[in-house]
């Protein structure tokens, strides 16, 4: 009997090929339109800085292209922000409004400011909110940077959140205007993902499920033009996508000819005479078609829906068939066709 020990570069063979198999989409989508930039599968980790630096390098200089003179601002949540990432958009000309992991010097700092804020707080103010801005630079940082901290007094405790910009202007109008108008860009995120099932990555390739995260990406760019083209007031301006999809692109059909039998009658509404095949089947078919046209209650034209078999010949007990008028009364009609 044989024994197999598992190494350790087996077993970090298997964890890679593990992280390479799973996979998470990174979005960009334009701030004011909504539209999508790009949709790119990546391993389903934290990216690193020079990661964030080479696609933000790729999609400014293919938006340069295009609009060399367009003001161009970036922002992101704190995963984003790297020393490569802002010289690259300092360099290339860029604004930026990215938020800032907390740490113990920025605690620190930030103490004093957390004390004032729930020594303001009272049950007349149950909550507290104060904007500082300060200039700070990090370990890895080249330079120093400016930051807006937000402290904030609740019943729950208080809390702090910086923000690292590019910008002027009050702390309070940079981060209550600017950067949490981002929370518009988790509302298309859930777009992307959940109404165009963009999250669909079940092959074994990367690039099978990048083709896949393209074709998603066009359903969404078609779906969100269809909903800009309506107007203003209309409610279709504020729909979502799935209801778009219910109402404009899903479509029902009625089977009206099988192999084996030909179902007759249904829903009236569906029964128009310039849409539909008039051509008479049987004389039961079509007799129970001119009885399906009626206005009738839901539960009746679930009673009158007749199937009849094409194999099988109509009985002649089967041509007489009873119909109603409009006030209700039942009519007998001779065998159609005598």
């Amino acid at each position: 009997m044989t024994r197999t020990i598992p190494c350790t570069a087996s077993r970090r063979w298997r964890a890679q090929r593990a992280l390479r198999l799973h996979l998470l989409p990174i979005h960009i989508f334009d701030g004011l339109s909504g539209k999508p930039i790009l949709s790119l599968l990546r391993p389903g980790k934290r990216p690193s800085g020079e990661e964030v630096a080479k696609i933000l390098r790729h999609v400014i200089r293919r938006i340069r292209r295009h609009w060399p003179r367009v003001d161009i601002l970036v922002r992101g949540d704190s995963h984003y922000c790297s020393e490569p990432a802002l010289a690259l958009l300092e360099r290339l000309g860029c604004d930026y409004i990215i938020g800032f992991a907390i740490n113990s010097k920025l605690l620190e700092i930030a103490a004093l400011w957390r004390e004032q804020c729930d020594w303001r707080r009272s049950k007349f103010k149950p909550t507290v909110r104060r904007f500082h801005q300060l200039s700070y630079q990090a370990r890895e940082w080249s330079r120093s940077r400016k930051l807006v901290a937000r402290v904030e007094a609740t019943a729950l405790g208080t809390d702090v959140r910086f923000i690292v910009t590019s910008l002027e202007g009050r702390g309070k109008t940079l981060y209550e205007k600017v950067f949490c108008a981002r929370g518009n860009a988790e509302n298309l995120i859930k777009d992307m993902k959940r109404f165009t099932r963009s999250d669909k990555t079940a092959c074994s390739r990367w690039q099978a499920n990048q083709f896949r995260l393209f074709l998603h990406a066009g359903a969404y760019w078609l779906l969100h033009t269809l909903r800009q083209a309506a107007p203003k007031r209309s409610r279709w301006r504020g729909a979502t996508f799935e209801t778009i999809r219910r109402v404009f692109v899903k479509l029902a059909v009625r089977v009206e000819e099988l192999k084996g039998r030909l179902p007759a009658g249904g829903d009236a509404r569906n029964d128009d005479r310039r849409h539909h095949d008039r051509r008479p089947v049987t004389d039961a078919a079509g007799a129970a078609a001119a009885l399906a046209r009626q206005p009738r209650t839901r539960s009746q034209r679930h009673r009158s829906r007749t199937t009849v078999n094409t194999a099988a010949a109509p009985r002649p007990s089967d041509r007489i068939i009873a119909l109603t008028n409009k006030r209700g009364r039942p009519l007998k009609y001779p065998p159609v066709g005598s």
